[in-house]
């Protein structure tokens, strides 16, 4: 639980804060495991503070960063009736800290939760700069999630955070009205995107491109990568898939787990279109699945920055897409043409339609618009650069002691 002594654990220590980490690989703890490695791969000393649950078997040795896991009898993100188990959790995680502060650097709290009140007392007390980073923007953002009944503190709390952390992150241009909406200054706001890993992808998209512009009208794959749950909107988006008489030989296939497992299983088979639906389950690496891929279908009702968006533009997939938060700072293109309108099986028939009457060249286009602009804005590496150039800005004396909320800046300005 603490650290060896040994030299490279008395460097200067990137602590990342997620409620769970690997064992159930969401967006969010995807994207904490990119940019960990990513982070240490520029010298940076990190390590992960996160949570051990009963029942889960881990192996951490294989994840190539160091964790440090604080038991506690369920997730400590779902608050309500486990809001014993987040306290148990949020205690020994400032222990930790406050026993490890003069060795830490920054704290960074991934997809605020219970973790987003620890990253902001460690500020408060401890004196430690914090960086938060939302995952969630529009009527679901994370602040919004936290200040409810069922963590305890209610909007006190979110006030709390908002006035003692010390920078939060936007991934998207959403998130931070939903910042500033929250009272978060401008000055505490960070625009950093998620990254992805273009490397895992480059090697063969050209080589998969025009085989795949090819066979877009006789052969078309739409997949889809992520959870089987509710958010997802996965239901709907069969019903919508379904409801359009598809060209032979289309398929559609599901990568991901989830508990909404069963009612596909269920629809599908009394499903009277022939749709040819194929549920792989959960897998380690998509980038098979993806160069593969004419189309991914995101029809969620509420997305950050999608992790399976990114990776889909790096390896030239022309996505479905709701016009949600994050959809538009993705795909900045005013006439892309396959956005649907909301996540309803109406609207999600419309766009399936559109895609199955795109040309191969309207296709292929597309996909290599899409590819090189990932390639220039997603860049995993530049984006660990940024948090690189962040955090030595904050752990600069009196760097991380600024103007956090629009009140203290107004007074300032009127001053």
């Amino acid at each position: 639980m603490w650290l060896r002594h040994k030299q490279d654990d008395r460097q200067s220590l990137v602590v990342m804060l997620t409620c769970q980490f690997v064992e159930i690989m969401g967006g969010a703890e995807k994207q904490c495991l990119s940019l960990s490695r990513a982070l240490e791969g520029r010298g940076e000393n990190v390590i992960v503070l996160s949570s051990r649950v009963p029942g889960v078997a881990l192996d951490d040795d294989a994840i190539g960063i160091r964790v440090i896991r604080f038991w506690c009898p369920s997730p400590p993100q779902l608050a309500g009736r486990h809001l014993l188990s987040s306290l148990l959790w949020a205690v020994q995680a400032l222990f930790w800290l406050s026993w490890h502060r003069q060795h830490i650097k920054v704290v960074h709290a991934h997809q605020l939760r219970i973790n987003a009140y620890v990253a902001a007392v460690a500020s408060k007390f401890l004196k430690l700069p914090s960086v938060l980073k939302l995952g969630v923007g529009g009527e679901e953002n994370d602040l919004v999630v936290i200040g409810r009944r069922k963590y305890l503190f209610g909007k006190a709390g979110v006030d709390f955070v908002v006035r003692h952390a010390s920078r939060f992150i936007a991934i998207s241009k959403q998130i931070e009205d939903d910042l500033k909406a929250h009272g978060v200054s401008p000055f505490a706001i960070a625009s950093i995107p998620n990254g992805v890993d273009l490397t895992r992808f480059a090697a063969r998209i050209e080589e998969t491109q025009e085989a795949r512009a090819a066979s877009v009208k006789d052969a078309a794959v739409f997949s889809f990568v992520g959870r089987l749950s509710p958010e997802k909107n996965v239901l709907s988006m069969i019903a919508g898939l379904q409801s359009v008489p598809a060209p032979k030989g289309t398929s559609v296939i599901l990568a991901g787990e989830g508990p909404l497992r069963g009612a596909i299983e269920a629809r599908l088979k009394s499903a009277r279109n022939p749709l040819d639906v194929r549920l792989l389950g959960a897998i380690t690496d998509v980038s098979v699945l993806l160069h593969r891929s004419h189309f991914l279908l995101l029809l969620s009702s509420s997305e950050g920055l999608s992790n399976a968006l990114l990776e889909a533009l790096a390896a030239g997939v022309v996505p479905i897409i709701t016009d949600m938060s994050g959809a538009r700072d993705v795909i900045p293109f005013e006439n892309y043409p396959l956005f649907s309108v909301s996540g309803s099986e109406v609207d999600i028939a419309v766009a399936v339609r559109r895609a199955y009457t795109l040309d191969p060249a309207v296709w292929l286009e597309w996909s290599r618009r899409l590819s090189q602009h990932a390639e220039r804005t997603f860049d995993l590496e530049s984006v660990a650069m940024r948090y690189v150039e962040l955090y030595r800005a904050l752990s600069e004396p009196g760097a991380s002691v600024g103007l956090r909320t629009t009140r203290e800046t107004s007074q300032v300005n009127q001053a």
